[in-house]
């Protein structure tokens, strides 16, 4: 599904502009917003949840070791940056941070578990 594809393009782009610009500010923010790919993710994120065609599969889905690493990584990457963008409110950073990093593992073990079955 493009749109499927097109969520996971987003949202690495997002995360690595983001990180790349919370350590050096200006360095991507200067050219173009950032937000565009934040808006591209969430776009592309509900789309592919409304029409994502999910049949319930019993039987036990084989998945590879970078198929679980991925979404970790991600989930750590994103909750950095979330907490970094947010530290200046107190405390509810950490908890924004760490439900936008369940969040992204989620999302991800959802997607990866679309794609094994496709295949």
């Amino acid at each position: 599904m493009v749109f499927s594809e097109s969520f996971k393009v987003s949202l690495i782009s997002y995360f690595i502009f983001s990180f790349v610009d919370s350590f050096q500010e200006g360095i991507i923010s200067d050219w173009f917003d950032i937000n565009i790919f934040l808006s591209a993710t969430l776009i592309t994120g509900a789309i592919t949840v409304i029409f994502f065609d999910f049949k319930p599969n019993k039987d036990i889905i084989n998945h590879t070791k970078k198929q679980f690493i991925f979404p970790w990584l991600l989930a750590i990457i994103g909750s950095v940056i979330f907490y970094l963008k947010t530290k200046s409110i107190g405390w509810p950073a950490l908890v924004i941070a760490i439900i936008a990093g369940l969040f992204v593992i989620i999302l991800s073990l959802v997607l990866t578990k679309s794609n094994s079955k496709d295949n």
